[in-house]
C-alpha cells in the first residue's frame, strides 16, 4: 500500500513539474521607447520557448494624433543583436474559393489579418428586400451564412466600424471563402529587415522623433 502511495506521489509530482515547464517555457517580452511622452513606439518579441533563439514580433508605434502603425514577422537572436524580417503586406487581398463536390447548404468565411485567423468580424448582405448582418462563431474563427438566404452573391466584411472589402460569391457550390486582407484604416511600418542591437538593459535602433537617431528599448515588465 504504502508503495502505492509513494508510486502516486512520484507520478504526480512528475506530471506538475511537466506542466510547469511547459507553462514557463514560453517567452513573450515587450520593449518600448524610452521617453516615450507624446507617442509609443514598442516591439513584442515571442518565442514558443525560452531557450529558442528565434520567434514571431509586433512593432506598434502610435502618436498623440491618433494614428497607429504596425509591423509584424519573424526574429532571429544572436549574442550581441536581434535580427528582424517584416511580413510582406503588399499582396493583400487575396481570396480564395472553394467549390463542395456535393451541394452544401452553408457558406463557410474565414478572415486572415496579419497572418492570424480573424475571431471577431460581420458580413453584410443587402439586396432590394432584404439587409442582413452576420456575426463570427469567435471560437471557431469562421462565420456561416445559409445560402439560401443569399439573393445577390456581393458581400461586405467589416471588423468593428470599418469596411475592409467587398467580394462576391461566385458559385452557388461555393461552401468556403477564405480571405487574406488587412485593415485599410490601419497604417503599416514599410520596412524589410531591422537590425536591434542588444545592451544591457534592452536594444537600440532608430527610434520615433530622434532624427533617424538610435534610441534606447527598455524591457516592460
Amino acid at each position: 500500500m504504502k508503495s502505492l502511495r509513494n508510486l502516486f506521489i512520484l507520478l504526480l509530482s512528475i506530471a506538475l513539474n511537466f506542466i510547469s515547464s511547459r507553462t514557463w517555457s514560453q517567452d513573450s517580452t515587450r520593449y518600448c521607447q524610452e521617453n516615450g511622452v507624446l507617442f509609443s513606439n514598442c516591439y513584442e518579441l515571442i518565442k514558443a520557448h525560452k531557450s529558442l533563439k528565434y520567434g514571431t514580433f509586433t512593432q506598434r508605434t502610435s502618436t498623440n494624433d491618433g494614428q497607429v502603425f504596425y509591423g509584424w514577422g519573424t526574429f532571429k537572436e544572436s549574442r550581441s543583436s536581434i535580427e528582424l524580417t517584416y511580413s510582406k503586406v503588399n499582396t493583400y487581398p487575396i481570396i480564395k474559393y472553394k467549390n463542395a463536390r456535393l451541394y452544401s447548404d452553408t457558406l463557410v468565411i474565414q478572415w486572415f489579418s496579419r497572418d492570424n485567423a480573424q475571431e471577431f468580424f460581420r458580413i453584410h448582405y443587402e439586396d432590394a428586400t432584404v439587409s442582413k448582418t452576420y456575426k463570427s462563431n469567435w471560437e471557431q474563427a469562421v462565420l456561416k451564412i445559409p445560402k439560401d438566404e443569399l439573393k445577390n452573391n456581393t458581400l461586405e466584411l467589416y471588423q468593428g466600424p470599418n469596411k475592409i472589402l467587398d467580394f462576391t460569391v461566385n458559385s452557388s457550390r461555393t461552401d468556403f471563402i477564405t480571405i487574406y486582407a488587412e485593415d485599410p484604416h490601419s497604417l503599416y511600418l514599410q520596412k524589410h529587415k531591422e537590425k536591434l542591437h542588444k545592451t544591457g538593459l534592452g536594444f537600440t535602433t532608430k527610434g520615433v522623433n530622434t532624427n533617424d537617431k538610435k534610441s534606447n528599448f527598455l524591457k516592460i515588465k
